[in-house]
């Protein structure tokens, strides 16, 4: 079964801070910043706030995707095993640590001039495969404070 979700991902690489919005199919949100991660619920207006230390693996999450998508080659290096796959594809064998238990496999794909990623694809050891298409991407411009509203 496929299923796809359709949004918009804001990542400061400063402050840590990553936020995924959903709009479809049902709207949400998930904001990670330091060690707490919220959830909006966009059915009942309600927010839940869980502690990182209670779900670990949300830490990860939140520290390879700033990983991911900055190309951070030597801090990938320290978990995985990569392999230069095309001019703008790598992919990441995790070797050891929390992304070793959870992933077979990390694709990154760069645009064509390489100047941002445009698709991460994770293969996890279930077999499970989640893929993320970053389009309209912006760069390096201040994200609004509005933006981390969960709302």
């Amino acid at each position: 079964m496929k299923l796809e979700f359709t949004g918009r991902l804001a990542y400061d690489s400063a402050s840590k801070r990553l936020l995924w919005r959903v709009e479809k199919p049902l709207p949400c949100a998930f904001r990670m910043h330091g060690n707490q991660l919220s959830q909006w619920d966009g059915e009942t207006g309600k927010i839940l706030s869980i502690p990182a230390t209670k779900l670990p693996w949300i830490k990860l999450l939140q520290e390879r995707l700033g990983q991911w998508l900055s190309g951070d080659l030597p801090a990938l290096r320290k978990e995985a095993d990569v392999t230069i796959v095309a001019t703008n594809v790598v992919r990441l064998t995790p070797n050891d640590g929390m992304l070793a238990t959870i992933a077979k496999a990390v694709e990154i794909k760069f645009s064509d001039d390489l100047t941002r990623v445009v698709r991460i694809r994770i293969e996890e050891k279930s077999g499970d495969i989640l893929t993320i298409q970053f389009h309209n991407a912006v760069l390096n411009q201040p994200i609004p404070a509005e933006i981390w509203e969960l709302k």
